[in-house]
């Protein structure tokens, strides 16, 4: 009888928020607790005005998280999952709850702006980086927004090789993404034959050095350089939901 109340709630009284379209489930997390991230508004969906918690969790099908705040009843559905950088933890923003959600990518995946992404430790060429990826159900990643790109370098680059990395600074420590320049010189497309909108190029490239260079790999400071396709490197795997 209680979860039939519940849906009663989320279908009936809840003018400004959805019924749940898939099982979300949402935990605590205290740690976190009267943050804003500092960032604001690039780490959120959508903000919306919800009565309460059970409100604001019902639009959170696809979002990593909710901030809600109980005093003003403002939500915010996250994008991707907050970490301890995130927030000023010197500032105190009274009444924000911040709940994960459980649910949505599969293991090992994280979760952005609707889209589940992994790094594989795998060095393989960027023709078996687009056919592993292919085989998991997703794509090699195609980063479209310069947040997309930063949510990257910060969350889903691997820690592998980062003591090299942080020691060497010029050393790139690269990983594929999907865009290449292989069916036409210059015109760079991510493996659905779109055209790059956003690029981050290393000044100077791309090169098309000995002109063997048409694969696209993306170093640990977020920065791009083309390359040659039969190098190998880790692999960045990307999904829709």
């Amino acid at each position: 009888m209680a979860l039939y109340w519940v849906i009663f709630i989320i279908l009936f009284l809840v003018p400004d928020c959805m019924a749940l379209k898939k099982d979300v489930i949402l935990t605590r997390e205290y740690v976190l607790s009267d943050m804003l991230p500092k960032t604001g508004n690039a780490n959120y969906i959508e903000t919306k005005h919800c009565d309460s918690r059970i409100q604001c969790a019902a639009v959170c099908v696809f979002c990593a998280g909710i901030l809600y705040n109980r005093m003003t009843g403002t939500c915010h559905l996250l994008k991707a999952l907050l970490s301890d950088k995130s927030s000023d933890r010197s500032r105190k923003d009274t009444g924000w709850e911040l709940y994960i959600n459980l649910n949505v990518c599969e293991s090992g995946w994280q979760l952005y702006n609707a889209h589940c992404y992994i790094n594989i430790q795998k060095k393989v060429t960027w023709t078996e980086a687009r056919d592993y990826c292919s085989s998991v159900g997703a794509y090699l990643s195609r980063i479209e927004t310069k947040d997309e790109n930063d949510w990257i370098v910060d969350i889903i680059l691997p820690a592998m090789n980062q003591e090299i990395c942080d020691a060497m600074p010029w050393v790139c420590c690269e990983t594929w993404i999907g865009a290449n320049d292989r069916d036409m010189e210059g015109e760079f497309q991510w493996t659905n034959k779109e055209n790059l909108q956003y690029k981050n190029w290393i000044p100077g490239e791309p090169s098309d050095h000995n002109g063997s260079e048409d694969c696209v790999r993306i170093c640990d400071n977020g920065l791009w350089n083309d390359v040659r396709c039969d190098r190998s490197s880790n692999i960045i795997c990307e999904k829709d939901l």
